[in-house]
């Protein structure tokens, strides 16, 4: 008597009935219990998976920009739009003291008296520290016109950890302008393409550095472009009119240039670094 199935009889006996048991591999058993997890709502999912409004809140509130990058899912999701950097920027980087209780008193930009009924907003100064924001902002420098001061990180983290609005009243008091962020040294594109970006930042600071700051601009403008400026006036122009402005926004009398760091900086990548024949006119520099 054969068998097709190993323990069973091809033909069933009378009064009994035989069912066919089928071997189930490990991982269909394994897909089984997951499927039966995810139906009774117990299986973790990832962030991924939540509504796209929060993913952007989340995104919002972290505070960071190159969270696009991780992966395509986010990239899609969170590509730096005007209203996730705006947003962003109100989260993060503007404080209302009031909130804190903290009332501080705005004098008058165009004349005396006080703006009592003016709302005191601050930026944080490290606003600058992130290459998107610094992208928005250039782009909406009118979102600069609600900020009465930019406040240094460190005062801010020291009212923050001590809760001490003291802190924040005796630096208000103080009204000395706060040097450009260190950031604007080393990157010196926004005198050259962003030029009123920079002149609505001098209401806030002011370029204590200038000279540090131009001697390694010329450095920079005449490496980068050093194939550029063979016979070339817009290029000259260009890089004086920057001068002008790194002048105009540290407040040098008359535009008058008082050290001879500027002027060592641009003989040595003219004459000796590129070996120029054709330099620009140098002599409109004003050396006093």
């Amino acid at each position: 008597m054969g068998y097709a199935i190993a323990g069973y009889p091809t033909k069933k006996r009378r009064g009994q009935r035989h069912k066919v048991k089928l071997l189930k591999h490990g991982n269909d058993e394994e897909l089984s219990n997951k499927k039966r997890k995810h139906d009774n709502q117990s299986v973790p999912f990832g962030i991924s998976e939540l509504p796209i409004e929060i993913i952007q809140r989340i995104f919002v509130m972290s505070g960071n920009a190159a969270m696009y990058q991780l992966n395509r899912f986010f990239h899609v999701s969170l590509a730096p739009s005007t209203s996730l950097l705006s947003g962003m920027v109100w989260e993060n980087y503007v404080w209302d003291p009031l909130q804190y209780g903290i009332e501080l008193d705005e004098e008058e930009r165009d004349g005396g008296g006080s703006r009592s009924d003016h709302r005191v907003l601050l930026m944080l100064e490290n606003v600058f520290s992130m290459n998107a924001i610094w992208n928005y902002l250039t782009a909406n420098v009118e979102i600069l016109d609600s900020i009465s001061r930019f406040v240094p990180v460190n005062v801010y983290q020291d009212f923050m950890n001590e809760g001490d609005g003291g802190i924040v009243v005796r630096w208000w008091g103080q009204d000395a302008p706060m040097d450009f962020p260190r950031v604007f040294y080393t990157h010196f594109e926004p005198f050259f393409y962003n030029k009123d970006f920079v002149k609505s930042l001098s209401r806030f600071f002011i370029l204590k550095d200038p000279y540090v700051l131009l001697r390694d601009l010329i450095h920079w403008f005449y490496e980068d472009n050093s194939g550029n400026n063979n016979n070339n006036n817009d290029f000259d122009e260009q890089f004086f009119e920057a001068i002008e402005l790194v002048l105009e926004v540290a407040n040098v009398e008359e535009g008058g240039i008082y050290s001879s760091e500027p002027l060592e900086a641009l003989l040595y990548v003219l004459f000796v670094q590129n070996k120029s024949s054709n330099p620009p006119q140098i002599w409109q520099l004003s050396i006093q």
